[in-house]
């Protein structure tokens, strides 16, 4: 017998567009089917993403100089509670200039967090899965 979760990872892996499904996103679609939590629900949380840029000297094949910016999410702790609005899926990637067309942003990896609002009158936050609890 299939349980729901294997269905819907079977589902999910044959996909839209030939993505991937990673590690994370499988743990985001069991924790959607075995504990729902809703638009609106209160979570708290114990870790964010906060997004670091750096940049790097680079050259193009035509001698032209510029800075490679490498654009990734770390995870930092920082507890609370908040709304849940939903899941998101993140990038970490490099941004680089080709005489063409200009800047390229090229994911290398992708992954999925929890979006959270904190407090009412700030900008939401994004949260690592397993990191949210919601809260009876």
């Amino acid at each position: 017998m299939v349980t729901a979760v294997e269905l819907a990872l079977s589902r999910r892996r044959r996909g839209r567009r030939g993505v991937k499904l990673t590690v994370s996103g499988i743990a985001a679609l069991e924790r959607s089917i075995m504990e729902t939590i809703a638009y609106g629900d209160k979570v708290k949380f114990s870790h964010r993403f906060l997004r670091k840029t750096e940049w790097r000297p680079a050259e193009t094949a035509s001698g032209r100089s510029y800075n490679e910016i490498w654009k990734t999410w770390e995870k930092f702790q920082f507890g609370g509670e908040g709304l849940f609005l939903g899941t998101r899926t993140l990038k970490n990637g490099t941004r680089y200039w080709m005489d063409e067309a200009g800047y390229i942003f090229e994911p290398k990896e992708h992954f999925q967090a929890d979006l959270i609002s904190p407090v009412p009158r700030t900008n939401p936050i994004y949260v690592p899965l397993a990191c949210c609890q919601p809260v009876n």
